[in-house]
C-alpha cells in the first residue's frame, strides 16, 4: 500500500514538474495552411489537367470528369491505407483497426470483425501496434506515401506505352487525374504541422524531434490495441511529455486504467488533472474526461455546479459528452438528463440505447461501463422518487 502511495505521488509530482517548464503550447493547428497549400495546387494543376482530359472524353465531359475525381479520390485512399498496412507489418506492427471510407475492419479476440462506420480524417485510418520494441516508425508512417506513389508510378508508365497512338488516351488523361488526387491525399497526409487530427507527417516530425518519443509512443499504441482488441489489461502510463500533442490521449487511457481498477478518486483526478494540462487533447479526448469528471461530480449531488459548466461549453462538445450513441457517455448522459435537465423522456430515451450500445462498444471494457451506468440508475432512482412511484 505504502508503495502504491508513493508511485502514484512521484506520478503526480511528473505532471507538476512538467507543468512549470511550459507555458503556451509550442505547436499551434496549422489545417488552414495545409488546404490553402492543397487548393492551390489542385487549382494549378486542374488547369493544366482537365482541358486535356475533357477534350479526350468528348460527349459528356463534365460527368465523365465528375466520375474520374470520385473515383480517384476513392482509388487513392484505398491504396493509401492498405499501403501504410503492407509496408507496417514489414516495419514490425500488426493490424488493431482500419476504417476506408467508412468501410471497418477490426481485430478482435482474435478474430477480424467488419463494421460500418463514419468517415475519419480524409477518408481513411489505420492503427497498427508494435509487435516488437524495434519496429520502424518511420516505415509505418511513410507507408501509405510510398505505395501511392510506386502504383501511380507503374500505372502512368504502363498506360503511356498502351495508349501511345491509340485512341484510348483517355485513360492516360484520367490516370493524370488519379495522379494528381494521389498528390493531394499525400499532401494532407504528410504535411509535418498540428492538423485537425495527427497525420503521418506530423509524427515522423516529432519522432526525428524528441528523443524518447518511440518508446513512449508505442505504449500507447500497445494500450489502444488491448482496448480495442480485448488483448490484455491496459496499465499506468506514467511520465508523458504534456508538450507532445501525439502523448496527451494517456489522460484517457490512465483514466480508463484507474476505472478499470475501481480507484474512482484517482480517475476523476486524472481526468480534472488532464482537462486543466492537456494542451493537445482533441475534442474526442476531451469530452471523454468531461464525461468521467461530471459523473463523480454529479454522484456527489454537485448538480449546479456541472449545469453551469456544462451549459458553459461549446455545443459540439456537449454533443460528444452525452452523446446517446456512445456507450461509454451513458453513464453521464443519464445524470444530466435527469438531474440537471429533469427530463424523464430523455431519461427514458437514453435507458433504451443502453443494450443497443453496448453491443457496440469495447469487449474489454464494456463490464466497467455497464457498473458504472448502473450505479447511474440506481442514484436516479433515490433522487427521481416520483418518476418511479407506482400507479394505484
Amino acid at each position: 500500500m505504502l508503495g502504491s502511495q508513493i508511485v502514484l505521488l512521484h506520478y503526480f509530482d511528473s505532471y507538476g514538474e512538467s507543468m512549470e517548464k511550459k507555458e503556451k503550447p509550442i505547436y499551434r493547428n496549422q489545417s488552414i495552411f495545409v488546404w490553402v497549400v492543397v487548393l492551390f495546387l489542385a487549382y494549378i494543376l486542374g488547369r493544366s489537367i482537365f482541358p486535356l482530359a475533357s477534350s479526350s472524353y468528348k460527349g459528356n465531359s463534365l460527368l465523365i470528369s465528375v466520375l474520374v475525381l470520385l473515383l480517384g479520390f476513392i482509388f487513392s485512399t484505398i491504396l493509401y491505407e492498405v499501403g501504410k498496412i503492407i509496408f507496417g507489418k514489414i516495419a514490425g506492427y500488426k493490424l488493431v483497426k482500419t476504417n476506408i471510407l467508412g468501410f471497418t475492419w477490426t481485430k478482435q479476440n482474435n478474430k477480424t470483425k467488419f463494421s460500418l462506420t463514419r468517415f475519419t480524417r480524409y477518408g481513411g485510418e489505420t492503427l497498427m501496434s508494435p509487435k516488437k520494441d524495434k519496429a520502424s516508425l518511420v516505415l509505418l508512417s511513410l507507408g501509405g506515401s510510398i505505395f501511392v506513389i510506386l502504383i501511380n508510378v507503374i500505372c502512368l508508365v504502363l498506360l503511356t506505352i498502351f495508349t501511345n497512338n491509340t485512341k484510348y488516351d483517355f485513360l492516360l488523361y484520367s490516370q493524370y487525374i488519379f495522379s494528381t488526387i494521389a498528390l493531394l491525399i499525400l499532401i494532407f497526409n504528410l504535411a509535418p504541422v498540428l492538423n485537425d487530427e495527427m497525420y503521418d507527417g506530423f509524427v515522423l516530425r516529432i519522432y526525428f524531434s524528441k528523443k524518447d518519443f518511440i518508446k513512449q509512443y508505442h505504449q500507447l499504441l500497445i494500450q489502444q490495441e488491448r482496448i480495442i482488441s480485448n488483448t490484455g489489461k491496459i496499465t499506468l502510463i506514467e511520465h508523458f511529455d504534456l508538450q507532445n500533442p501525439l502523448l496527451n490521449s494517456a489522460y484517457v487511457y490512465n483514466c480508463y486504467y484507474y476505472l478499470d481498477n475501481n480507484d474512482f478518486v484517482q480517475a476523476e483526478k486524472i481526468a480534472i488533472e488532464g482537462l486543466e494540462k492537456g494542451l493537445y487533447l482533441t475534442e474526442s479526448e476531451k469530452a471523454k474526461l468531461y464525461n468521467i469528471k461530471f459523473y463523480f461530480a454529479l454522484l456527489r449531488n454537485e448538480e449546479e455546479k456541472v449545469g453551469n459548466e456544462f451549459y458553459k461549453l461549446d455545443r459540439s462538445l456537449r454533443k460528444q459528452i452525452i452523446n446517446p450513441h456512445n456507450f461509454e457517455s451513458l453513464k453521464t448522459a443519464l445524470l444530466i438528463a435527469s438531474i440537471i435537465d429533469s427530463s424523464y423522456d430523455l431519461y427514458e430515451y437514453l435507458t433504451l440505447q443502453i443494450d443497443k450500445d453496448k453491443n457496440k462498444y469495447y469487449a474489454s471494457r464494456v463490464n466497467i461501463e455497464e457498473n458504472l451506468i448502473d450505479k447511474s440508475l440506481s442514484f436516479i432512482e433515490t433522487k427521481k422518487i416520483e418518476w418511479f412511484k407506482k400507479e394505484n
